[in-house]
């Protein structure tokens, strides 16, 4: 990303709190703090079928992207779960967009966070 499309990233999620989530790939799984960025809904079909899901953008640090223990880069289905402000819980897939570009790239005027293309894969509802 270039350093103007960057800031415009950056000034657009100032001021959104951090939220707690678990990363997880396969068997192995660790606390970060994440910032949603933007989402939209997106709407698949084959012949009679129509699936809908939600695209959202996650940004997490890259030196906590630690999901075997030590800072990596994300793969196209890691997991993150993320406790949203509400209390609620929700799963997302790291998964590529739709226009063929890769599952993450770099962001940050340092490039010094992961940029994460996600689905929205659950919502489990908290007990009250």
């Amino acid at each position: 990303m270039n350093r103007n499309a960057s800031a415009i990233v950056r000034t657009r999620l100032r001021g959104k709190e951090g939220l707690n989530a678990v990363l997880s790939r396969g068997t192995s799984s660790c606390p970060v703090v994440v910032t949603m960025g933007r989402s939209e809904a997106v709407a698949t079909g084959l012949q009679d079928v129509r699936v809908q899901s939600k695209a959202q953008e996650i940004f997490i640090q890259a030196s906590s992207y630690c999901p075997t223990g030590v800072p990596t880069q994300p793969e196209d289905n890691d997991k993150i779960t993320v406790t949203m402000s509400d209390g609620s819980v929700v799963d997302f897939d790291i998964r590529p967009p739709s226009n063929g570009l890769q599952c993450f790239n770099l962001s940050g005027s340092e490039n010094t966070e992961w940029r994460l293309h996600t689905r929205r894969v659950s919502s489990i509802p908290t007990e009250v």
